[in-house]
């Protein structure tokens, strides 16, 4: 098992498809040996899974997936270094909201829902 990783749940709410485009990880690989990558489309009602895990002695893992819709943007960011705080953070466009639930720890999970304002 890797040092650092994290693996994030994206669940949309947001009554629209939502479409891959960004993926960057700054430190690490993806997970599942670059199998577990985000999916070029978020479905609505539908749930997304991918992982990245630190890649090196010492290191962690650090990534950014950005998703479209008619809407806007919404961004997904996970830190999970190997030296100090995990930090995760996500932007919605307005009228949309985000509920994140953050396990934290060397391997972390990220759950967010992304969901439409009445």
């Amino acid at each position: 098992m890797a040092a650092r990783s994290y693996w994030v749940r994206v669940y949309n709410y947001t009554g629209t498809d939502l479409t891959l485009t960004n993926k960057a990880l700054q430190h690490g690989v993806w997970s599942n040996n670059g199998g577990a990558t985000p999916p070029d489309v978020i479905p609505e009602g539908r749930r997304a899974e991918w992982g990245s895990e630190s890649d090196g002695l010492a290191t962690g893992t650090e990534g950014e997936v950005v998703y479209a819709s008619a809407a806007g943007e919404f961004k997904v960011y996970w830190d999970n270094p190997y030296v100090g705080s995990d930090q995760t953070s996500v932007r919605t466009p307005t009228r949309f909201s985000s509920v994140k639930e953050d396990s934290r720890g060397d391997n972390a999970t990220l759950k967010v829902a992304l969901v439409q304002e009445e």
